[in-house]
């Protein structure tokens, strides 16, 4: 008779630990990533910023898809942070992180501006539960909010003596923001009919700082006080969102799953800081010479309700094409009771994914590589001069297997996603961004909180 032998589960653990720690450390060792702001653009100093789309890799290369996403009954399987209900079908431990990296074209009345950014995407840990339920932890940025701009014009004075113009000099106007809104977050799914049903929320924590500042600056020959107004909004509250998957009976080969998505109208608690003082720069050194308005209020930020559909049609496991449609009322949102001049969102997208071979890894590693491609279109809240900001992109990418046999259900998956966008449009003095986003991600699944043994 074989001699079996039980390996420690803790020990198992922690050599899992440990990778993912040194994973962890490799992607967030530079903590300018993870708490430098995602957005590079004006645009984000309306509402609660640049909207960051809470998807997966395998979903960003696929048009921002989601909402009718579901894994497969085999290994590999993936995150899909857009819809809990995918929560279920994730049969063993899945971990996955990701980093983005944002190259930004800025255009208005012929001038140009190029930038760059890169930050954290997203990283979420995903475990069955027993044979009804899934969980999951994650954190994602929600929104985004960061740009620089200086307005230079030259000025003059009126003597009060002469009553004759006295020139000034340039006057500088620096308006700049960070910061944004994290969403810490907690799933749950359940499936009372596994095979074709699973209903899933999402609990969040939402938190982070909102700040700009205007800062107007006078030649340092020319007596005269700067001002800066700084604003800054706190934001901090719990937040739900659900959704759904049905899976339709089989027929042959092809399957198909449609899904939904909702989160109703919340208040979201926050507070609010401004602050504007006059000061003194003309020898050098900064002094503030008398505060000119502080205040800090506490009230609610009203996030408005969101709903979004998808259908997914699969030909076995090599071929998945997805189709999702959101809307959010955004024209319903409030800032400390106030109404905002935003307008509603809509998005479209398409995506599709082509692997040769899902389990081929030990046959030719060529089949098992993932091929994914999309489009999405994006009718933003923003609604400037009379125009409503729009956005586009193709998106792209590509997954490589690594490590052991994919038919023993541990293995990993390095992610590739590149987005080519354009975001806004340069008529009516308007500025268009175009865009071209990478992102990196790692995929793990393994077997974890059992007790293994092997002879």
């Amino acid at each position: 008779m074989p001699n079996v032998k039980t390996v420690p589960c803790i020990k198992l653990m922690n050599l899992r630990f440990s990778v993912i720690l040194c994973l962890l450390a490799l992607f967030f060792g530079n903590t300018t990533v993870f708490g430098q702001s995602a957005a590079i653009s004006p645009y984000s100093s309306y509402g609660i910023g640049y909207l960051n789309n809470q998807i997966g890799v395998q979903g960003f290369s696929m048009g921002n898809t989601g909402n009718a996403m579901r894994n497969d009954s085999t290994s590999p399987f993936f995150v899909n942070l857009k819809n809990p209900a995918s929560i279920f079908y994730n049969r063993i431990t899945t971990f996955e992180a990701a980093i983005i990296n944002d190259n930004v074209s800025l255009s208005t009345q012929g001038q140009t501006h190029n930038n760059s950014n890169g930050y954290f995407g997203y990283f979420e840990v995903v475990f069955p539960v027993g044979k009804y339920l899934g969980m999951s932890l994650g954190l994602t940025p929600m929104s985004s909010l960061g740009y620089d701009m200086v307005v230079s014009q030259n000025i003059d004075s009126i003597s009060p003596v002469t009553g004759s113009p006295t020139t000034v000099g340039q006057v500088s106007n620096e308006y700049s923001a960070s910061g944004g809104i994290n969403r810490a977050f907690f799933g749950l799914a359940f499936a009372p009919f596994p095979k074709y049903l699973s209903i899933g929320i999402n609990t969040s924590y939402l938190f982070g700082n909102l700040t700009s500042t205007q800062t107007m600056t006078y030649p340092p020959n020319y007596n005269a006080f700067n001002t800066q107004r700084t604003e800054n909004s706190f934001v901090q509250n719990i937040y739900f969102s659900s959704g759904f998957l049905l899976t339709l009976p089989a027929y042959k080969t092809w399957q198909i799953t449609i899904g939904g998505t909702w989160a109703w109208s919340q208040n979201i608690n926050a507070n609010y800081n401004l602050l504007t003082v006059n000061y003194l720069n003309n020898t050098g050194s900064v002094v503030n010479y008398d505060t000119i308005q502080d205040s800090n209020v506490n009230g609610k930020l009203r996030i408005p309700m969101m709903w979004g559909g998808g259908i997914t049609i699969k030909k076995g496991q090599s071929w998945t094409f997805t189709g999702d449609y959101s809307v959010q009322n955004w024209g319903q949102y409030t800032f400390f009771g106030q109404p905002q001049t935003l307008t509603n969102a809509t998005q479209y997208a398409f995506g599709m994914q082509y692997v040769p071979r899902k389990t081929a890894y030990s046959e030719s590693y060529g089949q098992s590589i993932f091929y994914r491609l999309g489009y999405f279109h994006n009718a933003s809240y923003l609604n400037v001069s009379n125009s409503q900001i729009e956005e586009q992109a193709i998106t792209f990418g590509i997954g490589f297997p690594l490590g052991p046999n994919l038919a023993q259900m541990h293995n990993s998956i390095l992610n590739i996603g590149v987005q080519l966008g354009e975001f806004g449009t340069t008529a009516d003095n308007l500025l268009q961004e175009k865009y071209i986003k990478v992102m990196v991600g790692l995929t793990f699944n393994d077997r974890w909180f059992i007790k293994r043994q092997y002879e």
